[in-house]
This record gives structure tokens, C-alpha cells and sequence, in this order.
């Protein structure tokens, strides 16, 4: 029974561990997607506005 419970005290140990690498990796790409999501949006947003400068020029 001792080994049974000091296995089960290590198993714990490795998944708390495991937890929270993931936890420290989650964090890490949830940074990632948020600079993604900047550079998307402005990306969108110029050309947004060079539609609308080519929509200028050819009404003119």
C-alpha cells in the first residue's frame, strides 16, 4: 500500500507539473495570437484604404 500511494503522490507530481507547462505555454500562445490578430487587422485595414483610394481615383 505504500508503494501504491507514493506512486500515486509521484503521478500527481507530473501532472501538476505537466499542468502547468501547459498552462505557461498557453499563456505564451495566447500572446502570439493576440500579435497575430494586431497584424491581421491592420493588414485589413490598409487595404481598406487603398480600396477606397483606387475607388477615388477611378470615379474621378
Amino acid at each position: 500500500m505504500r508503494d501504491r500511494l507514493h506512486n500515486a503522490l509521484l503521478k500527481i507530481k507530473l501532472l501538476t507539473d505537466t499542468m502547468q507547462r501547459f498552462e505557461q505555454r498557453n499563456g505564451y500562445l495566447e500572446g502570439e495570437l493576440k500579435i497575430q490578430e494586431q497584424h491581421h487587422t491592420s493588414t485589413l485595414k490598409e487595404v481598406i484604404v487603398l480600396k477606397q483610394q483606387l475607388a477615388k481615383r477611378a470615379s474621378s
